[in-house]
C-alpha cells in the first residue's frame, strides 16, 4: 500500500473517531440531563454530585475550582443540594471556622438505582474487548479528558482556545 493510501486511511480513522467522540459525548451528556431531570436537579448539580463521590468533601472554592463555577454559583448550587439532601456542609477538624461539602449517602441510594442497567451494559460492553484494547481505551479517554479539562480552563480564561 502506497504512503498516500496509508495516509488517507489514518485520515479516515481519526475522522471516524472524531465523529464517534463526538457522538459518545451528545448520548453521554444527553443521559445524565435525564437522569439530573428525574432527581429534580440541574445536570451541573448532578455532576457535582459525582464529583463529590469522586473525589470526596471538598470547600466550595475546590468545587468552584474543580467545576469552573462562579463561587456565587456555587453557593446556589450547594443550598440547592442540601435543600434536597444530597449534601450537608460539615465543619472542618482543621479550622472550625471553614467548611466542606460532603455527600449524604442515605439520599444518594435513591441515585444508585438510575445507573444499575447503565452499569450493566457498560460491563458487557467492555468484556467484548480484550486486555490490550482495553488498556489502549482507557489511556486515550484519561488523555482526551486532560486534554478537554485544559481547553475549558483556556475558554473560560480567555474567551478562546490557544494552548501551547
Amino acid at each position: 500500500m502506497s504512503s498516500a493510501n496509508d495516509a488517507s486511511a489514518r485520515k479516515s480513522l481519526i475522522d471516524a473517531l472524531f465523529r464517534t467522540g463526538r457522538e459518545n459525548s451528545m448520548a453521554t451528556v444527553m443521559f445524565h440531563t435525564v437522569v439530573a431531570e428525574h432527581l429534580g436537579l440541574s445536570p451541573s448539580d448532578s455532576k457535582t454530585l459525582d464529583l463529590l463521590a469522586r473525589a470526596g468533601p471538598m470547600s466550595p472554592s475546590e468545587i468552584a475550582v474543580r467545576t469552573g463555577l462562579t463561587p456565587g454559583s456555587v453557593t446556589s448550587l450547594v443550598d440547592r443540594l442540601e435543600k434536597k439532601n444530597f449534601v450537608r456542609r460539615a465543619r472542618t477538624a482543621r479550622d472550625r471556622r471553614s467548611i466542606v461539602v460532603e455527600l449524604a449517602a442515605e439520599q444518594l441510594a435513591v441515585v444508585a438505582p438510575l445507573f444499575d442497567s447503565f452499569s450493566r451494559s457498560a460491563q458487557e460492553l467492555a468484556e467484548e474487548y480484550s486486555d490490550s484494547e482495553l488498556a489502549t481505551i482507557a489511556d486515550f479517554l484519561r488523555k482526551n479528558s486532560e486534554r478537554v479539562r485544559l481547553e475549558t480552563a483556556a475558554l473560560q480564561e480567555t474567551g478562546h482556545v490557544e494552548l501551547p
